[in-house]
């Protein structure tokens, strides 16, 4: 049993090491959790979200979906290969990645090219009551 717990605790902190998303140009660290601990509303909902915890606790779900600011729509879709889904407002867009799992990737890569204001995962969080 310690032998499995050991395991589990060494890929999870492998995993976190690797899972951050940017705000307001600080990286903020992501702990993934497995399936098998979080209860989503629906199994349809569940499918289709991959879920963290932010340092504060936050339990937070991310898509396959992408908000982005930027002037040159046309570069972005060209180069990162993402699907375009909504214009939201002035220079701000909602994208698809390809694939589900390249999400918290795609964004930060996103976030670091100097033609992108700002990217950061759809995030999906459970409204909570003060």
């Amino acid at each position: 049993m310690r032998k499995l717990l050991f395991l589990f605790l060494s890929v999870a902190f492998a995993l976190h090491a690797e899972s951050f998303y940017y705000n307001n140009n600080q990286k903020v660290q992501l702990t993934p959790l497995p399936k098998s601990l979080v209860q989503s509303k629906s199994a349809t909902e569940g499918a289709q979200m991959e879920y963290y915890t932010t340092p504060n606790s936050t339990l937070v779900g991310i898509s396959d979906e992408i908000l982005i600011q930027t002037e040159d729509i046309e570069y972005v879709l060209k180069c990162y290969g993402v699907e375009l889904l909504a214009k939201l407002g002035n220079n701000i867009y909602l994208l698809r990645a390809k694939e589900r799992a390249q999400t918290l990737e795609l964004a930060n890569k996103l976030y670091e090219d100097e033609k992108i204001e700002l990217a950061h995962p759809n995030f999906s969080k459970e409204i909570q009551k003060r």
